[in-house]
């Protein structure tokens, strides 16, 4: 038997024995607090079975001694890393920038690797996973994180070959800071329902998105999109989504009731899983503000779709319905604490087109807000300029224009439109598009950052259901990855080597913040220039892997030599 083991970055994707050449990774510098993913890739000449452990060692001077403490106090998850179809990569105008442009299978999944035997190659390339996140609290120093993988055929179980490697790990005296860069992707509760046959609002489903929201925060997302009403994204229109209505509502004349239980159970469950903002969905339908979103209102016992589609957003039914209903809410989220904690959307994406209509629409509702945030995605400074929206969330390959007027709460987005250029994380690309916005965040001073789809299991416009294993597309609507971050997995969700890197980018920012504190923010974006080559913008940065970790790690050795 002969395998071959290498320990490569979470920025290399394993397809063929070729990846393997990339550079190995001997050791690392990590803050307290601070996660690290990295790759166990293996290549085998035969049919081979394989399994891994991982042990962390303390080392004190040449000698590795074995500390169950230490292991318990930073456990290493260990996932395989599993292909899945990318059955539309990308766009025919698509950048040179990509692995490949023809369908196959790209590895993306991550599923635990409970098995001892979680592995078969057969002169083929595979990997493994390994996430760990030095706590908070735990003593600086070197440690060593001992990798073993063991081989059998497939005849026996008796390990046949084992190969060892080393990974050192230096932990730092300073503490990472919580997570400055509000990150919200967008929470599909209906989907939850039909990929987990639940019904909707049931226990079952509760519980299932209590897990849905846990996955959210171990991936970066620290504030959730909240269907008080059905969220009137992704619809085609004249059709709806699942109702997934949080606010209970009772017309009554002129007079609206509302109930707001269920929606604080919602928010409860998402305070309690670690999230720590709120996005109250959309009030207008998405391009253009022309309609209400579908509302279920109770009159005389009977419920209807008093709202939606043949209501236009100017009617003076749903404005009186819109002004008591966010006195109403506000009042409530203010009652309970949490108003400070909320942002409010009129449209998604609004065109230039729709400017006089989110202008008039934009003044109706401000009032009513009790001083707290618009957001909105849009590409077209004239909104920000006129000062219809709090927080601009931009898409960047949009956002030189808003850079260049200073907006103080400027945020970013990407979804299927960036694929020129910019960074963005379709399974096509490579992970150093992913990992660049981080730098990026940093360097423009990005507020907030915006993706549609954590969870979106739907064709496009939502017209039917999809399978996320047989296309990563939306069924041939987006480039593949566009569409959601986790897979529904027999208990819950699993994770994604891209969302996973996007979380590692999220936390570079504040690796930068850090450094900044200790050496100064001219320097540090001197320093970010300087390694790159050139002056870094969203459509410029280096095109390779190892830019973001050779600058991070420079960074750390300028903050203690």
């Amino acid at each position: 038997m002969s395998t071959t083991v290498k320990l490569l970055s979470s920025l290399e994707k394993v397809r063929n024995v070729d990846d393997l050449s990339a550079d190995e990774l001997t050791e690392v510098r990590l803050f307290k607090g601070e996660h690290l993913a990295f790759q166990v890739a293996c290549f085998t000449e035969e049919n081979t079975f394989l399994s891994v452990k991982a042990e962390v060692k303390e080392c004190k001077g040449a000698k590795a001694v074995e500390d169950a403490a230490i292991e318990a106090a930073l456990p290493i998850d260990i996932y395989t890393v599993r292909s899945v179809p990318m059955d539309y990569p990308a766009y025919e105008n698509h950048d040179e920038d990509i692995l490949t442009d023809v369908p196959g299978l790209m590895p993306d999944l991550l599923v635990p690797a409970g098995s001892s035997w979680s592995m078969k190659l057969n002169r083929t390339a595979g990997a493994w996973w390994l996430d760990l996140t030095v706590p908070k609290v735990f003593p600086e120093g070197d440690y060593a994180v001992r990798i073993t993988v063991s081989a059998t055929n497939g005849s026996w179980s008796e390990v046949q070959e084992e190969v060892r490697k080393e990974l050192r790990l230096t932990v730092l005296p300073d503490t990472l800071p919580e997570q400055s860069v509000l990150f919200t992707e967008w929470f599909h509760v209906d989907c939850i329902a039909e990929k987990h046959h639940t019904g909707v609002y049931t226990d079952a489903h509760w519980e299932m998105i209590g897990k849905y929201m846990k996955a959210a925060v171990c991936n970066g997302i620290n504030m959730i999109l909240v269907p008080a009403f059905t969220p009137p994204l992704d619809t085609m229109r004249g059709t709806h989504r699942l109702m997934t209505q949080l606010v209970r509502i009772e017309k009554c004349g002129e007079a609206y009731r509302f109930d707001f239980a269920l929606l604080d159970r919602y928010m409860d469950l998402a305070l309690s899983r670690g999230i720590r903002f709120f996005e109250i969905s959309h009030l207008f339908s998405q391009w253009g503000a022309e309609f209400a979103p579908n509302i279920e209102v109770t009159e005389n016992g009977e419920k209807t779709m008093l709202f939606g589609w043949h209501t236009r957003s100017t009617s003076a039914e749903y404005l009186l319905f819109l002004t008591q209903y966010l006195d109403a809410l506000t009042d409530h989220l203010f009652a309970r604490g949490l108003l400070e904690k909320c942002w409010f959307h009129i449209s998604d994406e609004p065109n230039k087109e729709a400017l006089d209509m989110y202008r008039m629409l934009q003044k109706t509702v401000k009032p009513h807000l009790k001083g707290r945030p618009i957001m909105d995605a849009l590409s077209d400074v004239e909104f920000s300029r006129e000062g219809l929206i709090d927080c601009p969330v931009t898409a960047t390959n949009h956002i030189e224009p808003f850079l260049s007027e200073g907006f103080e709460n400027q945020w970013a987005y990407v979804c299927c439109g960036q694929h020129l250029k910019v960074g963005n994380r379709f399974l096509c690309m490579p992970q150093y598009r992913n990992r660049i916005l981080g730098v990026q965040m940093f360097k423009f001073d990005i507020k907030g950052f915006l993706q549609w789809g954590f969870n979106f299991y739907r064709s496009q416009y939502s017209v039917y259901e999809i399978d996320p294993y047989l296309t990563t597309s939306a069924d041939g609507a987006f480039p593949s990855g566009d569409a959601f971050i986790v897979y529904p997995g027999p208990d819950g969700p699993l994770y994604s080597m891209r969302g996973l890197v996007f979380k590692d980018a999220l936390q570079d920012v504040d690796i930068f913040k850090l450094a900044t504190e200790k050496l100064g923010r001219d320097h540090v974006l001197r320093l970010i220039d300087e390694e790159a080559g050139d002056a870094v913008r969203f459509d410029t940065y280096p095109r390779e892997s190892g830019y973001v970790l050779r600058l991070i790690d420079r960074l750390k050795k300028e903050i203690y030599n």
